[in-house]
């Protein structure tokens, strides 16, 4: 069975990515979509764009797949209800308290995990259609075994994205924009600093300057007979903010492709380069060549020079505004006999309508035959309809005029317009949202410290430190034992050989099959906030499945925190140089062509001299922030907002800077080194 070829769609290019063939299209609203900036649509335009594409057979997927904010659920929830009963398809989402509250009140609404979950292995894609999900949009940094084990074993449908921008961090990972500008990516607002230079250093030595976080775009046109023989359920194209004619490539080439099921050709790989590609594509971690996938040397203003506008021009019927080459095929039944009413049925997608003429007469002179009225039939004109069979029931003496025969075939087609698209409607109500009475909590707050190595570690149990998260390798019984984040399928064995050994009692991950295996093994769990839990509805959603404390998310302000119902102890992270990007690619092997090794002192400097500091732990490599948060002297707001516990994060600092950190922390100390508030006082847009 061929996968679905799922085209992005905004008010420009919605018309184009149909004609141009594709089988569904993905979407958003002007608010809770992950593309803020895009051509939206307000619910009239949405209503016209599902109509539209139903009555092509085009599925329609709505994309509300950001996080949402305790007072916004009210809204969230009136939004998706109206959305659902226009008829849209299916819904991506990146919360888990809304997912739930989603499937709740409307069981049969289709779920899809946007790939700002994070799903990167077998087990979270299990994990995804044990909660509700009926498809995952699987993460961009799979390779081809990866995904087809994923497709094969999780028990889900998978999407994966086959053209396109690349994000250079894990989707859902990036706090980026979020940290330097305030614009969150998970909120649908990435300002894209990651297009921006940067000099690198290493060992305090200048190794170049480049655009070294900002990836080539995907293109898996050159691996199509590989992709179809994965099992994979539908084929993403990115570029919810792209114009008609780069839609109008991708789609028309990727539907060829997958119909006649080969390779691109050369003349293909040239349109698509022309209708948008920096420096040309990659094929990202699909075929494991990552030499390609940094585009280091050229910038945005590279993206269409030599533009081949000749060529583009090829792409004319699919972006023209009247284009009309996506029709559905139907049937029609005439029935014309003297002296009764001249009826023609109508027969797509499932339905049957007809509509009656006038009653036909005896012919005078020559009857009109079965071949005419067949011919004029089949006219369907501007409707979004071709005659695939035509069946004529005459007896040979009967008259119609042709104008006639016009007129019965346009009622008939408009009764089956209107039907295809009332059966796709619905009435559903939803209860209206209460947010439950806040559970208002001041604890005293329990000062933690996470910890990268066995320095860090020993130097804060001599300071008294009595609650330690370390890492899983070294994690005693009095520790708790932290996980990766990101395990892929073919370093899963490790870390689950490691939980089932470790004394440690408890656990803190954000990885699914980590946190499962955890639960069943009686171990208590802390969720990190790389789950990216940012309301009360998710904090319910993981109290009900077990987890025991969650540390925050970074993008949480003290406000937004203080209003959250907090059925769990709450944590935040209160120093340390948060994880700007998580990435499978590491920026100083793609410009030194080897690894350095994990402790390399490497870091990125930006065109305001900020620093920010690579590290790796074998797996995943993090852009760390240029300055740590600090928030020693402002404890007693986090108290006041109802945390429990505060964690001192330390990743690249010597041991004596760890010493000196927590002293400062026991003694609320006001900062003395360059810091952030990170987004404690300011949130995010």
């Amino acid at each position: 069975m061929k996968p679905e070829l799922l085209a992005p769609a905004n008010l420009k290019t919605l018309h184009t990515a149909v004609q141009a063939g594709a089988d569904a299209v993905y979407l958003a609203g002007n608010e809770f979509g992950a593309r803020k900036f895009a051509d939206n649509f307000d619910l009239l335009s949405m209503q016209q764009a599902v109509d539209y594409c139903h009555l092509r057979n085009v599925k329609v997927y709505l994309a509300a797949n950001i996080l949402i904010d305790d007072g916004e659920i009210k809204k969230f929830l009136s939004f998706i209800k109206d959305a659902y009963n226009l008829g849209i398809d299916a819904f991506i989402l990146q919360d888990i308290g809304m997912a739930r509250q989603i499937k709740q009140n409307i069981p049969d609404a289709k779920l899809h995990a946007s790939t700002q979950l994070t799903v990167h292995n077998t087990d979270g894609a299990a994990f995804m259609k044990e909660i509700g999900f009926d498809r995952v949009v699987t993460a961009r940094e799979l390779s081809k075994n990866e995904i087809f084990d994923i497709s094969s074993k999780g028990g889900i449908e998978t999407e994966i994205f086959v053209h396109g921008a690349l994000c250079m961090s894990y989707s859902g990972q990036c706090l980026m924009s979020s940290l330097i500008g305030g614009r969150s990516g998970n909120r649908g607002s990435c300002a894209q600093p990651c297009r921006l230079p940067y000099e690198l250093y290493l060992n305090e030595k200048i190794k170049g300057k480049g655009y070294y976080l900002s990836p080539r775009d995907l293109s898996l046109s050159g691996n199509m007979t590989d992709v179809l023989n994965l099992s994979v359920s539908s084929l993403k194209i990115e570029g919810r903010m792209k114009g008609p004619e780069y839609v109008a490539a991708a789609v028309s080439v990727l539907r060829a492709l997958i119909d006649e099921n080969r390779n691109a050709t050369e003349a293909e790989t040239l349109m698509l380069e022309n209708a948008f590609s920096r420096d040309g594509f990659t094929s990202g971690a699909f075929g494991g060549d990552f030499s390609k996938y940094i585009n280091s040397v050229r910038g945005n203003d590279e993206i269409y020079k030599n533009r081949d506008m000749g060529l583009l021009k090829q792409l004319t019927p699919f972006t023209a505004e009247n284009a009309n080459l996506k029709k559905t095929p139907v049937s029609f039944a005439v029935y014309a006999v003297k002296g009764e009413k001249l009826k023609i049925t109508a027969s797509a997608m499932g339905f049957t309508v007809d509509a009656e003429g006038e009653i036909a007469q005896k012919a005078e002179n020559k009857a009109t035959d079965a071949a005419t009225i067949e011919k004029q039939v089949a006219k369907t004109g501007d409707y979004p309809f071709y005659a695939d069979k035509i069946i004529v029931e005459t007896d040979g003496e009967t008259f119609l005029p042709l104008s006639e025969i016009n007129s019965v075939r346009r009622q008939v087609l408009e009764r089956l317009q209107e039907k295809i698209v009332k059966s796709f409607k619905r009435e559903s109500e939803l209860p209206e949202y209460c947010k439950p009475t806040l559970q208002k909590s001041k604890n005293d707050i329990e000062l933690a410290v996470m910890v990268s190595d066995e320095k860090q570690l020993k130097v804060s149990e001599e300071s008294g430190i009595t609650r330690i998260f370390a890492p899983c390798e070294i994690a005693g019984s009095d520790h708790i034992a932290v996980f990766p984040d990101v395990i892929h399928d073919g370093y899963l064995p490790k870390y689950i050989d490691i939980l089932n050994k470790t004394e440690s009692k408890t656990v803190y991950t954000a990885n699914h099959a980590i946190i499962k295996q955890a639960l069943t093994l009686g171990k208590k769990v802390i969720a990190s906030p790389a789950l990216n839990v940012f309301n009360g509805e998710s904090i319910n959603f993981w109290a009900d499945f077990g987890i025991s404390e969650i540390i925050l998310s970074q993008e949480l302000n003290i406000k937004q925190i203080a209003k959250l119902n907090k059925v769990l102890p709450t944590g935040a992270i209160v120093y340390g140089r948060a994880a700007m990007m998580k990435t499978v690619v590491c920026p100083v092997k793609a410009a030194n062509k080897k690894c350095e090794k994990p402790n390399c002192k490497a870091y990125l400097k930006d065109r305001k001299n900020e620093k920010f500091p690579v590290a790796c732990n074998g797996m995943t490599t993090f852009i760390l922030n240029s300055k740590p948060i600090y928030m020693a002297d402002k404890l007693n707001d986090l108290q006041n907002a109802g945390t429990k516990t505060v964690l001192l994060h330390f990743t690249v600092e010597e041991k004596e800077e760890c010493r000196k950190i927590i002293e400062a922390f026991k003694k609320s100390a006001e900062p003395n080194m360059p810091f952030t508030r990170g987004h404690f006082y300011r949130g995010v847009v």
